[in-house]
């Protein structure tokens, strides 16, 4: 009998930040006093985290994780805890970013642990315009994803591998022209007639630059307003 597939199991980050936490209010009951806590671990939907009291499995919360540049407000629900003689006590809980604003800062959060102090090669999900030029000519893409490595683009034609491009991609102080390099496709395209390419920065200055470029662009069309 074939096994089952696994599910990937989520990446998590050892990180400590202060927390205000506080029961989640029912109904018109008021809410409670905030008190403080500290993260111990972060992954994409869960957190492990330092409270001065015992909850039970399944205390919904509501969190305000406190990072230096933001405030990200997360709902989250106590999936363990284990008690014992003396506070802090650890809380393995699963969380939801509240607003879309929360969602985008949680997952910056994330990418900036993963890439950490070496440039590991993290991904970052987006969905960014993109210009290259390209031997056949211009061409318009969507980015899907960026590392400090690279970026994978949604093309509307198939590029071969190895084969050289610019990227133009606009930002504040002008455009930035990042040269590239095709290191794989997609044998298929998407249902939208897309082709997924895989696109290495040739060179690490330029590249990292369009890596911060291309964040500050998702970030912009992420938040509203």
């Amino acid at each position: 009998m074939p096994s089952e597939p696994r599910t990937p199991t989520p990446q998590r980050f050892p990180l400590a930040l202060r927390v205000a936490w506080r029961p989640k209010a029912e109904g018109n009951t008021p809410r409670p006093k905030a008190q403080a806590g500290e993260t111990v671990n972060v992954s994409e939907g869960g957190a492990c985290v330092h409270l001065p009291v015992h909850l039970e499995s399944g205390t919904h919360l509501e969190l305000a994780v406190r990072t230096p540049e933001d405030t990200i407000h997360l709902s989250g629900r106590v999936v363990w805890s284990r008690g014992g003689e003396a506070p802090p006590f650890p809380h393995g809980m699963t969380v939801t970013p509240d607003t879309p604003q929360d969602r985008l800062a949680w997952e910056l959060l994330l990418f900036e642990q993963a890439r950490g102090p070496r440039e590991r090669a993290a991904r970052l999900a987006i969905s960014v315009p993109v210009s290259c030029q390209t031997a056949g000519g211009a061409m318009e893409a969507t980015a899907r994803n960026v590392s400090p490595g690279g970026i994978c683009l949604l093309l509307p034609g198939l590029l071969a591998e190895g084969e050289e491009l610019v990227l133009l991609i606009t930002r504040a102080s002008g455009l930035l022209e990042v040269n590239g390099r095709v290191a794989w496709t997609d044998a298929e395209p998407d249902t939208a007639g897309l082709i997924a390419h895989g696109i290495a920065f040739v060179t690490p200055g330029p590249g990292a630059a369009a890596m911060e470029a291309l964040i500050e662009a998702h970030r912009r069309a992420a938040l509203p307003g």
